[in-house]
């Protein structure tokens, strides 16, 4: 069964011709589908980040090229932006003080956009169960680069940074 959250303020739902919203609620409603008629689904997704190319002509007029769509654990956007106190004790323990904040939408694009060593190094560096550290086996495993990595936007010691640097 769905949280009431999602039965008041729902995410998905379809509509009809007429306007008629049917919203899924239960695990059967989601795997049968709508029923017949309702064929306009309608979704708003609160941890999804949209990316949009958009060519602008000469003449004024634009189109867009490409559009999509990526997102980040929640977990890890609320850490980031407005850690727990336990999370806080953690962070001292494991490094010595606290991790950086940030503002709340910056941390919901940092959530958003980091490849798999950056988003589990802030996790870890953030104080949460799951992640690894910066410079760990796992971190040089993973093989992975985004902006964060490549603009160096993570606060690093100097050695993480060329490493992500010259990879």
């Amino acid at each position: 069964m769905r949280s009431i959250h999602a039965r008041l303020i729902p995410t998905l739902w379809y509509e009809n011709e007429s306007g008629e919203r049917w919203v899924p609620v239960t695990d059967a409603d989601w795997d049968s589908g709508p029923p017949s008629g309702y064929r306009y689904q309608h979704s708003r997704l609160p941890f999804s980040l949209r990316h949009t190319v958009v060519i602008c002509n000469a003449d004024g007029s634009s189109s867009v090229l490409m559009a999509g769509e990526q997102s980040g654990p929640a977990d890890l956007m609320l850490a980031v932006a407005r850690p727990s106190l336990w999370q806080r004790v953690r962070q001292v323990a494991l490094y010595g003080w606290p991790a950086r904040t940030l503002p709340p939408k910056q941390a919901y694009l940092v959530a958003c956009v980091s490849c798999e060593a950056c988003m589990n190094e802030l996790a870890h560096r953030h104080g949460l169960s799951w992640g690894y550290r910066r410079g760990s086996q796992e971190s040089k495993s993973a093989n992975t680069t985004c902006e964060l990595c490549l603009r160096v936007l993570l606060i690093a010691s100097p050695e993480s940074r060329v490493r992500k640097e010259t990879a």
